[in-house]
């Protein structure tokens, strides 16, 4: 399979998935008009954001001259980082931010073939402490679930 097909059936595959997601986050009842009093909204901006780089990749597969040949495509790898997005999205609001970010980043960083597990972890740190950090101290909202101050004293 070429590369270009290869780019444009993941962007395709990915980007139908975060339209899908988002669908059913709306489709829940998850109030648009007010943002900064809904934690879902994270999620939801994540979707969005996968939905523009899976657009992306789509755009870049079918204006790319690239006639190299790849592999096909990975279908295991791809439906484990959809069903952990899934999950993710699931289980964001019972579990909270913290934990499931914190199990998210790691993994799907390693599905991606990043292996340098010391930097992982402080990526993951670093990256969730931030985010609740600038719920709580920017827009003046405690994320779901157990929050960093009650982690760490």
């Amino acid at each position: 399979m070429k590369t270009r097909v290869l780019d444009m059936a993941y962007g395709a595959l990915f980007c139908a998935a975060a339209f899908y997601l988002f669908w059913v986050s709306v489709m829940t009842g998850t109030d648009a008009s007010r943002i900064s009093s809904d934690p879902m909204w994270y999620p939801q901006v994540l979707l969005v954001l996968l939905a523009i780089c899976s657009g992306y990749l789509v755009l870049r597969g079918a204006v790319s001259r690239d006639a190299t040949r790849s592999k096909a495509l990975a279908w295991r790898p791809t439906l484990i980082a959809l069903t952990l997005a899934g999950l993710y999205l699931a289980l964001f609001e019972r579990v909270g931010l913290v934990p499931t970010s914190l199990v998210l980043i790691p993994v799907m960083s390693w599905l991606l073939g990043f292996r340098r597990p010391v930097l992982l972890a402080a990526i993951a740190i670093g990256f969730t402490g931030a985010v609740w950090y600038g719920f709580y101290y920017l827009i003046n909202i405690t994320p779901p679930g157990p929050g960093l101050p009650t982690l760490t004293g």
